[in-house]
């Protein structure tokens, strides 16, 4: 256990201190990080937890603003967090820490398993606390350098954890994507629309289809998703 110290935003700046009862790091599988806290001054517990909208959103109580507002911040190249919490009791969390450390000591493959269920049990009915935007500033001469690839014959393609409405907009501002481009977004969750959406994609730019050389330039935008659902070649 640690001891961690937060003053309070309030007139008088009382100081708030916290102990830090377990921490859960950020890994990308899970999309998120929490934590579960002590108010010493009060004695009330509470479980902390920040992560991606895709994440947050199904674990929080319902909200009306929470998917519009990540939207809103995405589309303007800005990476968005989602903070959350709840008040436990002291029964809750040492029942919860009981079945976590029994979780953590099962042997074998069960045990990660057994891990995400105990997680699972405890990241539900969040209040929504705040949604943040963080602007990443592009690095020195990204733009003349990929300007420079483009001129050599060099074809960039730009792969990002972020949104699609996000990487679209950076893609924009290094104009990775021209001004004049056109975007073709190809989402898919199924197997059936990859396909659908492929076929589409291939009657529209593909010269031998449209029956002319095609000046327009365009931008092929896809998601990891349809990765994961596009047929493999053997399948095609």
């Amino acid at each position: 256990r640690q001891s961690a110290q937060y003053t309070g935003p309030d007139a008088s700046m009382n100081n708030i201190c916290f102990q830090v009862i377990k921490m859960f790091p950020f890994t990308s599988e899970r999309k998120s990080m929490s934590m579960i806290l002590k108010e010493e001054n009060t004695g009330h517990f509470w479980f902390y937890m920040k992560g991606a909208d895709v994440k947050m959103k199904d674990v929080v109580t319902k909200s009306e603003w929470l998917e519009e507002s990540c939207l809103e911040m995405a589309e303007k190249g800005l990476r968005t967090l989602v903070f959350a919490r709840k008040q436990m009791t002291e029964e809750q969390v040492n029942s919860f820490m009981h079945n976590y450390e029994r979780a953590n000591a099962i042997l074998g493959e069960r045990r990660a398993d057994a891990v995400e269920d105990i997680m699972v049990g405890l990241e539900q009915g969040l209040e929504l606390v705040c949604i943040t935007g963080v602007e990443d500033q592009l690095q020195d001469d990204v733009t003349s350098s990929l300007e420079t690839l483009g001129m050599c014959g060099v074809k960039v393609w730009m792969l990002t954890g972020d949104k699609v409405e996000t990487a679209t907009c950076i893609g924009r501002s290094t104009q990775l994507i021209p001004r004049q481009s056109e975007i073709y977004s190809l989402l898919a969750r199924t197997v059936e629309e990859a396909e659908a959406g492929l076929v589409e994609c291939e009657k529209r730019f593909h010269p031998q289809h449209s029956g002319y050389f095609i000046k327009q330039k365009w931008t092929l935008i896809i998601d990891g998703c349809l990765l994961y659902t596009s047929p493999s070649p053997r399948d095609s």
